[in-house]
């Protein structure tokens, strides 16, 4: 499947026409227009009647009147269709070419396309209290440290959803601890209004990667041994307690799922139950544990006698999952 087009920009043309433009996507046969009234909701038919073969389209039908969401994408040359490209914003149209962009604070449509146009990609996935941890309303409770559910993390993580979330503010430090360094602080996100989280929801970002060192303990020869979290690249030597030095592609290589496998024939590699340290990029992994606005609405119809309130995006803040330990 072919990628979306990128940079996907509008203008108006001599007569007022709407223009939009993108750039070529490799391996495309051609395109397709999708427009939608609304931030959210199905974009329907394509707007053109066969496949663009061109990188711009001209939306014979923009009036200006209303606001517009465009979305394109690419057909491979199998036929095949990408997903839809970032949305594109074009609010209403007040006179001539000048534009009008409408309050983000108290719009809910302008607030989600806000979020939807300028968020992260981020994996959400809903906390569930293992049954290992049951409550006895004592200080001392604690989950069970071989639980096979929870693996001693208290939750069980279910439902993977991508979704769109903004960060909105960072505060964090960093600490070195005994086995490897870690950040600290804390991270307003904001997500939109229909995805509503919860407490300890998990959220990966998928489009952003942070560092990770520690040490950990050499399993079986020719095994594999599993990381804290994910890994998706090592640019660094593995170096174990007796200062020998092991790299990627040429002693161990790394899995899909992000784990170190020594596997390659006849390479060197750390003895059984010797320790060593590593270095590697992961994706930033979250979970929100308190929020700024539980209830966030606003009201769509002033002065009326049945007034109407919809929910704006629910802002939480989320702390680094290793900052728990868990």
């Amino acid at each position: 499947m072919a990628s979306p087009p990128l940079s996907v920009t509008y203008s108006l043309n001599s007569v007022g026409q709407l223009v939009l433009n993108w750039f070529p996507t490799a391996g495309a046969l051609g395109y397709n227009v999708y427009k939608r009234g609304l931030a959210t909701g199905s974009f329907g038919l394509p707007l053109n009647s066969s496949l663009i073969s061109g990188l711009s389209f001209t939306d014979l039908a923009f009036d200006g009147t209303i606001e517009n969401y465009y979305s394109v994408t690419t057909v491979d040359l199998t036929s095949v269709e990408s997903l839809p490209s970032s949305t594109t914003y074009v609010p209403y149209q007040t006179s001539g070419s000048e534009f009008v962009m409408p309050r983000v604070d108290l719009w809910p449509d302008a607030f989600d396309k806000f979020i939807t146009e300028r968020a992260y990609d981020v994996m959400w996935e809903r906390a569930i209290n293992c049954p290992c941890g049951v409550s006895t309303k004592s200080t001392t409770d604690a989950t069970d440290l071989n639980c096979p559910l929870c693996h001693n993390k208290r939750f069980i993580w279910v439902n993977p959803t991508q979704i769109k979330a903004a960060m909105t503010s960072i505060g964090r430090d960093s600490d070195s601890e005994q086995d490897g360094v870690y950040q600290a602080g804390s991270y307003k996100v904001t997500t939109h209004s229909k995805n509503k989280i919860g407490f300890y929801d998990r959220l990966t970002f998928l489009e952003t990667s942070a560092p990770i060192s520690e040490s950990i303990t050499k399993g079986a020869t020719n095994g594999t041994d599993k990381l804290r979290f994910p890994a998706f690249s090592i640019d660094l030597p593995i170096i174990d307690m007796s200062g020998n030095r092991y790299y990627v592609g040429q002693n161990f290589t790394l899995s899909a799922a992000g784990e170190v496998v020594w596997n390659v024939p006849s390479a060197p590699q750390p003895t059984t139950g010797i320790a060593y340290g590593v270095a590697y990029m992961t994706q930033w992994r979250m979970l929100s544990t308190e929020y700024s606005h539980d209830i966030r609405a606003t009201h769509t119809q002033l002065g009326s006698p049945t007034p109407v309130y919809r929910e704006l995006g629910r802002q939480c803040i989320c702390r680094l999952e290793w900052f728990f330990n868990i």
